[in-house]
């Protein structure tokens, strides 16, 4: 007797140790490997990701509605599951190319032994021709100030002067 996709599921989830899974596996184990080889192109990664869609029917199986044809939520599942795999794959491979550039790093010698040593002169630091030409900073006139703040409305001068009150700003 034939019967049908969601009556299997029905059946396997009464009993568990019955045959309802071998035959669902049966049916649907060419379409998850079709989908997954299509994505992964790689045979090996298609049968692990038919493990992980048989997994995924066990763990959702009494939550898969049964207006929803199997074979559309086996077409879903493998193709997200491949999805999966291939990013994961992408992402380890780009881990396994940064560790190989840092150790081949390690395994270079340092470039800046090699670099020759500065020149010098014999001058000291106070003594070089550019320090020598530098007069000191002049000091501020006393007096007032002029502090420009910040734009509001237009431009605003205001005067500081130091001897007053240094709270107060005119």
């Amino acid at each position: 007797m034939l019967s049908s996709d969601h009556q299997l599921l029905k059946q396997h989830l009464r009993h568990p140790s019955g045959g309802a899974l071998t035959t669902l596996i049966e049916r649907f184990l060419p379409l998850v490997l079709s989908v997954a080889r299509r994505i992964t192109a790689n045979d090996e990664a298609a049968r692990d990701i038919s493990q992980t869609v048989f997994l995924r029917l066990l763990k959702k199986a009494p939550n898969i509605p049964s207006t929803l044809p199997l074979t559309a939520w086996f077409h879903r599942e493998t193709h997200s599951a491949s999805v999966d795999h291939v990013r994961s794959e992408v992402r380890r491979q780009q881990r396994e190319q940064t560790a190989a550039s840092l150790n081949t790093m390690k395994s270079t010698p340092d470039p800046w032994p090699q670099l020759p040593a500065p020149r010098s002169n014999g001058l000291k630091k106070s003594q070089h021709p550019s320090y020598a030409t530098r007069s000191p900073a002049a000091p501020l006139p006393p007096g007032r100030i002029k502090i420009r703040k910040p734009l509001i409305n237009g431009p605003v001068k205001t005067t500081f002067n130091p001897t007053s009150n240094p709270n107060s700003l005119s």
